[in-house]
């Protein structure tokens, strides 16, 4: 029988709000700009009316510090549990393109899941973690395609800035890890299918 033989596990905006972050270095309030956020538009540059490196400035300024103290989401723990139940779980995340992000994700991570936690991958070609069986959950929709093209699955974590992001009413009543694991099973059940 196949399975899920790995889940790959996105880190910001899955696991951790880096969206807030970065919203409150522009001195802007996160609730009223997630709550107007334009739905399915990707960038939070566009959204704050900013060039690309106006947004990043501030966050490249803050350094490792910026990333080690991002605020875990609320299901960050539930959410990691339930995908371990399902699969061996890495981490997955792409750093920035300054030298400090992957030291500060490094002690994300170590912060939250302990000094000895090494299951996590640090690199922005997601895709080639991609086979059959392997799952990545990821809030863009370009990381996901390009998981898919390679022979992966995913799941597409629903958030303002992709296309699920009409399901975000439903994630805060029924919880992310809910639709997750209903995703996870509808995977599992297609792989069974396809042998």
């Amino acid at each position: 029988m196949t399975r899920i033989t790995r889940i790959f596990l996105d880190l910001d905006g899955v696991l951790a709000d880096w969206a807030s972050s970065a919203i409150r270095l522009h001195d802007h309030d996160p609730i009223s700009i997630l709550a107007a956020w334009p739905a399915g538009t990707c960038d939070l540059a566009d959204v704050l009316g900013m060039s690309g490196n106006a947004m990043w400035r501030p966050i490249d300024a803050a350094g490792a510090a910026f990333w080690a103290e991002l605020v875990p989401l609320p299901w960050m723990r539930e959410l990691y549990h339930a995908c371990t139940t399902v699969a061996p779980t890495t981490i997955l995340t792409a750093p920035s393109k300054h030298r400090s992000a992957a030291s500060g994700k490094t002690a994300w991570l170590q912060r939250h899941f302990g000094w000895d936690f090494r299951d996590y991958l640090i690199g922005p070609d997601k895709a080639s973690c991609a086979r059959r069986g392997a799952v990545l959950i990821d809030d863009r929709d370009d990381g996901c395609k390009a998981f898919e093209a390679e022979g992966g699955h995913a799941i597409v974590f629903p958030q303002p800035w992709n296309s699920e992001h009409a399901l975000v009413p439903e994630i805060d009543r029924e919880g992310p890890v809910c639709y997750v694991r209903g995703k996870l099973y509808a995977i599992e059940a297609q792989l069974e299918l396809e042998e």
